[in-house]
């Protein structure tokens, strides 16, 4: 049963729209906060703090259902608009207390934490058709495809992250900085486009939406595609790592350095990799992307170089082994 009616001023959702930026722009439009719209329509639920790019589904269908009302279009656009629907889609089940995987943080409501939400500077140029993509959430989107810049998520004039659920009735546009008031524009420094850190993200995007990739020959779903990279990632991270020798001397063996002119550097925290910098993800992503370029022949020969087996390739506190690696050298790498 729907529980709302259509807003004086419509506001639908765009194609690539994520929800929060939906409904940041539902609020400005009316002339109010978000806050009050959130309590206007669903204040039982309390939704200031939750991640709305999530989706409401796991909380109460009904929600994109009134949602759909307000947008004026289907409730099937908000249910494949959630990141725990993506989440879904390459395997991973959705635990409420667990951050989700390949998923940019954001900050709670109200929270001044500093974590800036993604965004291309140039996209958010015109004030009444700036939004924010659902894909920026991404933590491997580091590039805008448009325009071939860098993502940003930083106010350019005062350096401090943007925050678009912080922005108020008063600042009328998504693409305001909410703390110095300011129209979102392109750092100063242009940095230049990573080839393969670009790459990655292209291939990432596509094997998402065939469901499906070739790795070693064989033909694997995009859930175990997904699976597969960030091993590559956490192997690359135990590389640079001064205790992990083995695994440095098969990155040199493999071939991969210098990626234009990217040094592999050890991060500067442990923490997953949707955690780390901008630099950080686009330096891992480019590596992994020339781990996914080396041949399955040459694989065999550098872990036979280094002595490596099955076991070796066992990472991290809950070690699991990729389904797409280990049934492609289980029986070239004895355990």
């Amino acid at each position: 049963m729907v529980s709302v009616k259509p807003l004086p001023v419509a506001t639908p959702l765009l194609d690539d729209e994520s929800i929060s930026s939906w409904l940041l722009r539902v609020s400005l439009n009316q002339g109010c906060d978000l806050s009050t719209i959130l309590f206007y329509h669903w204040s039982k639920y309390n939704l200031r703090h939750h991640d709305f790019d999530k989706g409401f589904n796991h909380i109460n269908k009904q929600i994109h259902q009134d949602m759909a009302v307000l947008a004026q279009t289907d409730t099937k656009f908000f249910d494949n608009r959630s990141l725990i629907q993506f989440n879904e889609d390459i395997g991973l089940e959705y635990r409420p207390n667990i951050s989700l995987t390949w998923v940019l943080p954001i900050p709670k409501f109200h929270s001044k934490t500093m974590v800036g939400h993604q965004y291309c500077a140039q996209c958010m140029q015109e004030d009444k058709s700036a939004y924010l993509r659902l894909k920026w959430r991404f933590s491997w989107i580091v590039y805008c495809e448009q325009h071939l810049i860098s993502l940003q998520s930083s106010c350019s004039s005062y350096g401090l992250p943007y925050q678009p659920h912080l922005i108020k009735a008063n600042h009328r546009f998504i693409n305001r900085c909410p703390h110095c008031r300011e129209k979102l524009s392109a750092e100063a420094v242009n940095q230049l486009l990573c080839t393969d850190a670009y790459e990655f993200q292209l291939k990432a995007e596509q094997v998402l939406s065939a469901n499906q990739a070739i790795v070693f020959g064989h033909s694997i779903t995009s859930g175990d595609w997904f699976e597969l990279t960030l091993f590559f990632i956490n192997l690359i991270r135990k590389s640079t790592l001064e205790k992990e020798l083995i695994y440095k001397n098969l990155v040199e063996t493999l071939g991969i350095c210098g990626i234009d002119g990217l040094r592999l550097s050890k991060t500067r925290t442990g923490l997953k990799f949707d955690y780390l910098s901008y630099e950080e993800r686009v330096m891992l992503i480019a590596y992994t992307n020339q781990m996914l370029k080396i041949k399955f022949d040459d694989w065999l020969l550098a872990c036979k170089k280094n002595n490596l087996t099955q076991n070796s390739f066992r990472l991290g506190k809950r070690p699991i082994i990729p389904k797409a690696f280990y049934l492609s050298t289980m029986s070239f790498l004895q355990l």
